[in-house]
């Protein structure tokens, strides 16, 4: 790995360990396992309340009672999927209108050479559409054969579900975790997208 490549590395794992540590303080207890695991690779900047908040954790030796229950975290999982959706939807009609002008999505979409399909959702907003309902029906096609699978109409409930949570701030419901060590903590092993 490059120096550069590193430095960017660190600077990515930098903000996802501080979305893990406000989660966490919020109460999302499997976000601290996300943490850990997310350290595994760097270990020289994990930083101090990580370590202490782990020793808290082992010495109470309560680990196994912290977990949630699956359901919420398959909403979340959907929210996601759909607000990743728009906001790649989004970005594409603004890169759409800087190159053919307001209102020629559908021209652009023709013409435009895909920046790169990297994954599955990239493939899938790329000839997705653009409005609410494309991205339901692209977040149902992103989680078919997962413990988050549903028809286009599951998908807007649990965006819709979850933004009422988001509103009433209840941060630790809202906690999706982001490695297979998180995933496993929280019940879902093996069933996410990642």
């Amino acid at each position: 790995m490059t120096d550069g490549n590193r430095a960017a590395l660190a600077s990515w794992l930098r903000r996802e360990l501080e979305d893990c540590r406000s989660a966490y303080e919020g109460g999302a207890r499997g976000a601290l396992v996300d943490a850990l695991a997310l350290c595994v690779d760097m270990p020289e900047i994990t930083p101090k309340w990580l370590l202490a908040a782990a020793l808290d954790v082992a010495s109470a030796a309560n680990i196994a009672s912290a977990g949630r229950p699956a359901r919420p975290l398959i909403h979340l999982e959907r929210w996601s999927i759909v607000k990743k959706t728009r906001e790649r939807q989004s970005a594409f009609r603004l890169h759409a209108d800087e190159h053919y002008g307001k209102g020629e999505i559908a021209h652009s979409q023709r013409m435009l050479a895909p920046p790169r399909a990297s994954d599955k959702l990239t493939g899938a907003v790329e000839s997705g559409g653009h409005t609410w309902e494309d991205a339901y029906v692209v977040a149902s096609i992103v989680l078919h054969g997962t413990a988050a699978r549903g028809e286009p109409a599951a998908m807007r409930k649990s965006y819709l579900a979850t933004e009422t949570e988001i509103k009433g701030q209840k941060r630790a419901a809202l906690y999706l975790p982001k490695t297979d060590a998180g995933r496993k903590f929280a019940g879902i092993s093996g069933q996410g997208t990642k």
